[in-house]
């Protein structure tokens, strides 16, 4: 990317020149800019037989058996070789059986994203004992937005829940769906 290209990305996605925490572009921005770091433990672990994951700067390391003693020590020098900190509170061990809770998602016992119970039961709550007519335009785009979300962990889960309110939010007036984006009440 040239200089001029970079600069200019650069005044777009920050604000003050820090990546302003909750946008959409900060995710990216945070992986990308630790991304050979990130790589280089990626690669470390795998040759000990050991399975990363990672959301963010948020990493989770999973195995079939005992992940060796030589992982935390080597994740915390390449963590310091970019100016991050492993944070020694946030380590957590699970054994193999249990599921691992890491930034909005669980890994189950197979090593397999899950979405966890806490972000489905919104959802049903939202939706539970209602029907898809019933729910305000707000709702609509909340429950969507969710689905949306958990799909990106379990790809075919709640869709045709998914269908039914993209069809019922298409028949709501552009005025309705508008008021949100333009704060009118």
């Amino acid at each position: 990317m040239t200089e001029g290209i970079a600069d200019i990305l650069s005044k777009i996605l920050t604000v003050n020149n820090h990546l302003p925490t909750g946008a959409p572009s900060s995710v990216l921005l945070t992986y990308w800019s630790y991304k050979d770091a990130f790589d280089t433990i990626h690669d470390y672990a795998e040759n000990i037989g050991i399975k990363m994951t990672i959301y963010v700067d948020d990493m989770t390391f999973s195995s079939k058996s005992k992940i060796s003693r030589t992982l935390i020590p080597f994740v915390d020098k390449k963590l310091s070789n970019v100016d991050l900190t492993l944070h020694p509170e946030k380590i957590k061990r699970y054994k193999c059986s249990k599921y691992k809770h890491s930034t909005g998602v669980c890994i189950d016992k197979r090593h397999k994203m899950r979405i966890p119970n806490k972000t489905r039961k919104k959802l049903i709550d939202l939706i539970e004992g209602k029907n898809i007519g019933d729910l305000t335009t707000q709702e609509l785009e909340k429950g969507m937005s969710s689905i949306k979300y958990m799909q990106g962990i379990e790809p075919q889960v709640f869709q045709c829940t998914l269908e039914k309110m993209k069809e019922e939010y298409k028949l709501r007036p552009k005025s309705e769906k508008m008021k949100k984006h333009l704060k009118i009440s």
